[in-house]
């Protein structure tokens, strides 16, 4: 399986590939903040709050085609923590894409969207079954709602999605977080256990990919960075099974 490793990046104590097939560059977005390293008694790990987010150079170490991206993920919160933020664990999006018009904003993302507090005045501007579920995005253009809202977009805009089923996980507990995709099918797994395929009908983006993927977010009024510990993220130039997984993370 190592043969079909494209980037690892351990994130023991930088955050610094010990591998990449292509560039070993990366660097802290400018607008965010540098992640904290600490150990507990299973694994080392990155600290990445609400502004975390370290980028690393797409070309050569990441297959649009065909691939699985895989982490290790120790959340600060419980599955049931209602905040109306997505927690975004990665990403390669057109940088401040969400922002400029007809351009796709996410392409692939690995994110998990909280309930909105029980108080809060409004509903969120997401569907409600991609609420509380690990999802990963295969965007082919922005969102099909008009920002801020649950109206449909008048023209035809869509963010494939593949959505995983409810999670019930507590807060400082470690988890395996991975996703797989061909040109037409997309795949979450959790603790190498596949928990949810779906079919890409739209396929996967057509639109030239950015310069740089990313761990973390920069804090939006809609996600933020995943706000726990990530450890041991890997990208794969092939779409890995369960058994493929489990023995990477050390699961079986």
């Amino acid at each position: 399986m190592e043969k079909w490793l494209l980037l690892h990046v351990p994130l023991t104590y930088d955050i610094k590939p010990i591998y990449a097939r292509g560039k070993q560059l990366a660097y802290v977005d400018s607008q965010g903040t540098v992640p904290s390293f600490e150990e507990d008694s299973v694994r080392p790990g990155a600290r990445f709050g609400r502004n975390t987010c370290v980028r690393y150079p797409v070309e050569g170490n990441f297959n649009r085609y065909e691939g699985t991206a895989m982490m290790w993920f120790k959340p600060d919160w419980a599955s049931d923590y209602r905040d109306e933020l997505g927690r975004i664990l990665w990403d390669l999006r057109i940088e401040y894409g969400s922002v400029v018009p007809n351009d796709p904003s996410q392409r692939w993302a690995i994110v998990y969207p909280s309930l909105p507090p029980e108080d809060a005045d409004s509903k969120p501007g997401r569907p409600p079954e991609t609420l509380q579920r690990w999802r990963f995005c295969i965007a082919t253009d922005r969102n099909r709602y008009i920002i801020g809202t649950q109206r449909h977009r008048p023209d035809r805009r869509s963010r494939q999605a593949v959505w995983g089923s409810q999670q019930s996980f507590p807060a400082g507990h470690w988890m395996h977080i991975a996703v797989s995709w061909t040109e037409n099918e997309g795949v979450i797994f959790v603790n190498a256990t596949e928990d949810a395929r779906s079919e890409l009908a739209e396929g996967l983006p057509w639109r030239p990919l950015p310069e740089t993927m990313q761990l973390g977010a920069v804090s939006s009024w809609i996600n933020a960075g995943p706000c726990g510990v990530i450890a041991d993220f890997r990208i794969y130039e092939r779409a890995l099974g369960e058994a493929e997984i489990g023995r990477i993370a050390g699961l079986i």
